[in-house]
């Protein structure tokens, strides 16, 4: 089971194949609600606030493929094609350090990860196998919501284009008041 989030039609999981009988579903969507931690390449989250830094977590995961797997591969890059194989190895990687950083951000009570930083590496010197490393990092955060962001948003836009002289002064109060109901 990778994780993804399914709705209730999928008998069948359309990333890693896994089955979702019932009882499957059930240990399936455990595992979905267990982590709620954002993460996000950027430096802040929208409508939240940082209130706290904590130490940068990471996580690798590495995978490997052997020369049969290769030469089809190989084939298929040839002739031009793409390889779901490849992928779906990546993808299970991906996921698996995507868990464990969530884990490590977890521990520290964190319920966000900012900056996430994604390395893809070969690590094999062999020549009958390859292995690939992927890296993640990021720094775990703990944040909250930010009250009516989006209200404060749109007042500082108004007052923007009210300085600007892109709307009269009436324009500014009735567009002003519209949004203090919107949010009121």
């Amino acid at each position: 089971m990778c994780g993804k989030e399914l709705s209730a039609e999928f008998t069948k999981c359309p990333f890693c194949g896994t089955s979702l009988d019932s009882q499957t579903r059930g240990e399936f969507e455990a595992k979905y609600e267990k982590s709620k931690i954002r993460v996000t390449t950027t430096n802040s989250i929208d409508n939240f606030e940082i209130v706290e830094y904590l130490p940068v977590v990471t996580s690798n995961a590495v995978i490997s493929s052997n020369v049969v797997k290769e030469f089809f591969v190989g084939f298929r890059a040839f002739v031009g094609g793409f390889s779901g194989k490849y992928k779906e190895m990546l993808d299970t990687a991906f996921n698996t350090a995507l868990d464990m950083l969530k884990s490590n951000a977890e521990f520290l009570q964190a319920n966000a990860i900012v900056g996430l930083k994604v390395d893809f590496g070969n690590i094999s010197s062999d020549v009958t196998s390859n292995m690939f490393m992927i890296s993640l990092s990021g720094t775990p955060v703990k944040t909250r919501p930010i009250p009516n962001y989006n209200k404060f948003r749109f007042l500082h836009e108004l007052k923007t284009y009210f300085e600007q002289g892109m709307m009269s002064e009436n324009e500014y109060q009735n567009e002003c008041r519209k949004i203090e109901e919107l949010y009121s």
